[in-house]
């Protein structure tokens, strides 16, 4: 965490188990509380989700022990909602386990105890996942592995809120889109509660990003600026994305751009003309693993590796 002027390690030094250096995830519960989900390489099934909170100064088991489920968890995330209840998906690698293979599963942590499950509206295979979650719901996209009912990776939205799963979106491809497979997907939820996806797809005529958010009040997912994407060139499987809304509710993007040797460039949504700003270099550093959001007072923090695998934060105020 940030002290003063200098980043420390919380709680003085490394904590669990052997990991997998490919899948693990963060979220602060309201209260400020970390809590850290890994696929563990010392659980029961090798690469199990196992989360962690740093509790009264040390980094505790969530649940008491390493392991919440038989399963080999790859593309997995966890969030923690505002009624202090651990929600995490993943997407089960393991052929002995207690789920089928390559099937979403979803767990949360409640009353003391982990629960799992494949949702019920979702047991075909999936390729990958994205979780995250606000206050009130947590939400999970994923696409399809191969064709479903006729339709080649289509993408899923589910919603997790007051105990159950529902779908949003189900085996979905843009009108047009003529892609065999989706490379690229994520999801964001706004300090409203309001929940955005992007996707890639080739529908507009050419290969481009698409960001939608729901509209509540219409039941709909509507594009966010009305159009894709404006990057200024082709995106591909290459391409990260990130999204945050600032405390103004101007959502900003981060994204790497391919055509100048992926430095990290930023967009914002204007509030006046509903059309995306012009793109803005933040540095020239070849960046990944690209991710923004804004603290309470207004500030912004983009956050990325370069090449050599070492961390870089900027700050916009």
């Amino acid at each position: 965490k940030l002290n003063g002027s200098e980043w420390e390690y919380v709680g003085g030094t490394s904590f669990g188990n052997e990991i997998s250096s490919s899948y693990f995830d963060m979220d602060l519960s309201t209260d400020g509380i970390p809590f850290v989900g890994y696929a563990d390489n010392t659980a029961s099934v090798k690469g199990a989700l196992t989360v962690q909170s740093f509790t009264n100064g040390n980094w505790e088991f969530t649940g008491g022990s390493a392991g919440v489920l038989k399963a080999q968890s790859t593309y997995l995330g966890i969030t923690v909602l505002g009624n202090g209840e651990v929600v995490g998906a993943q997407v089960n690698n393991a052929t002995h386990s207690d789920f089928a293979r390559r099937t979403l599963v979803v767990s949360n942590y409640k009353d003391g105890i982990w629960r799992s499950q494949t949702p019920s509206m979702l047991t075909n295979q999936v390729y990958m996942s994205n979780m995250v979650g606000g206050k009130e719901a947590a939400y999970v996209i994923c696409i399809n592995r191969g064709a479903v009912s006729g339709v080649n990776y289509g993408y899923n939205v589910l919603k997790y809120e007051n105990g159950e799963w529902k779908a949003m979106v189900l085996n979905y491809l843009e009108p047009g889109n003529t892609f065999n497979n989706i490379y690229t997907i994520g999801a964001y939820v706004a300090p409203d509660e309001v929940p955005y996806i992007w996707t890639l797809d080739n529908a507009s005529g050419a290969t481009a990003m698409r960001m939608k958010y729901y509209d509540a009040q219409d039941a709909t997912w509507k594009e966010l600026g009305g159009n894709v994407l404006p990057l200024g060139f082709v995106p591909d499987r290459h391409t990260e994305v990130a999204l945050a809304v600032a405390t103004d509710g101007t959502p900003y993007i981060v994204y790497n751009n391919l055509s100048d040797q992926n430095y990290p460039y930023f967009m914002y949504l204007d509030q006046e003309t509903g059309q995306w700003s012009a793109p803005v270099k933040i540095a020239d550093i070849p960046a990944t693993g690209l991710n923004i959001d804004f603290a309470k007072t207004g500030v912004g923090y983009v956050a990325f590796t370069d090449s050599g695998n070492k961390v870089h934060i900027f700050k916009y105020e």
